[in-house]
């Protein structure tokens, strides 16, 4: 096989969509980049948060408002398009990114698709082009499935996990809980870090130090609220503001609360146990398959929690060493951190 000179990413980021999708590609496009391969990044409606993130780690990228045309492909010269787009609104342009994909099709060019989680998820919508592989990288995913692609790789073996988090020592569970980090993604559209940590310092534990992160886009009113909170303690509360990375404040974390998202799969690497709240019924049901595996436990809905209710499940963990003990190794046993070269090599982007 011979090997590919240039890969491009169609990736879905921004403050209603958050940062996972992109994190995850950007680990794929690293690899790759390290291998000699040049990689460009396409992003619909990309803002200026997105394309800084873009720039600082020294990827080319550009903001696409339309299909991807014949002639942008040919001008980067592409040898595969990676696509993870796949996310709660998705199908409101369905028929555009099926009409691109044909075309790229066409163009004879591959396509790995990273597909969602669920009833919305690619594989299940009638009429979707056929891609060469589809990669699901999902905990509670029952296996491969014959349609709209040639292969099909499932399951958190096949989560990318950046190498940063896989070089770290991991801190190992301690007796007693000193500190909770308290992350909701690059963006928090539902402004889950303020509610989380109002509960947080309704808590009788009044020595716990809490991390939270503060995402490069999250609204004024979510930063705001935050910082109110945070100025009620200032002793105990430390807002994290846009980290490049979780690894510190997830290495010095005793416990997590987090709403969903992929941060879920770098706590488990991580072996944080970790309390989740879920933003919207489709996430919910991610997040009870992901439950399963022993490493998180998940509160409910948002919108249907309240403060009394998230505090006294942290209370309740924060007692429970051998149970955070037993979350914890169940998360490490879950992400191993060779997903990226799984990908990378079973789909054929880089040579076996």
């Amino acid at each position: 096989m011979k090997k590919m000179a240039s890969i491009v990413f169609r990736v879905a980021a921004g403050p209603k969509i958050g940062f996972g999708h992109l994190a995850r590609t950007m680990v794929l496009a690293e690899a790759l980049r390290n291998h000699g391969t040049a990689v460009h990044f396409c992003i619909p409606g990309a803002g200026d948060g997105v394309l800084s993130l873009l720039d600082e780690n020294r990827f080319m990228a550009s903001v696409s408002t339309d299909v991807l045309p014949k002639k942008w492909l040919s001008e980067t010269r592409a040898d595969a398009v990676v696509y993870d787009l796949v996310h709660t609104d998705w199908q409101a342009e369905q028929d555009r990114l099926f009409a691109e994909m044909t075309d790229v099709c066409k163009a004879a060019v591959p396509i790995v698709f990273f597909d969602g989680y669920g009833q919305k998820n690619y594989r299940r919508q009638i009429g979707a082009p056929l891609v060469d592989f589809i990669v699901a990288p999902y905990v509670g995913e029952t296996g491969p499935c014959p349609t709209h692609a040639l292969s099909v790789l499932t399951g958190p073996r096949y989560f990318p996990l950046a190498r940063n988090y896989q070089d770290v020592g991991r801190r190992g569970t301690q007796s007693m809980v000193l500190r909770i980090l308290v992350t909701c993604g690059g963006a928090d559209p539902y402004m889950a870090s303020p509610k989380i940590l109002e509960a947080l310092l309704s808590m009788p534990e009044s020595d716990i130090e809490i991390d939270v992160v503060v995402g490069v886009l999250f609204s004024n009113e979510n930063r705001q609220q935050i910082e109110a909170l945070a100025a009620r303690a200032p002793d105990r509360v430390h807002p994290v503001y846009a980290p490049h990375s979780l690894v510190v404040q997830m290495q010095n974390a005793d416990l997590c609360v987090t709403a969903n998202g992929l941060t879920k799969y770098e706590l488990a690497a991580m072996g944080v146990p970790t309390i989740a709240v879920s933003l919207s019924p489709a996430h919910h049901q991610a997040n009870l398959a992901f439950a399963e595996s022993g490493s998180l436990k998940v509160l409910g809905i948002l919108s249907d929690l309240d403060g009394a209710t998230i505090a006294d499940a942290v209370s309740k963990m924060v007692e429970d060493a051998d149970g955070r003990r037993r979350m914890s190794h169940a998360g490490i046993s879950l992400v191993d951190g060779q997903g990226a070269d799984r990908v990378l090599k079973e789909a054929k982007l880089l040579p076996c």
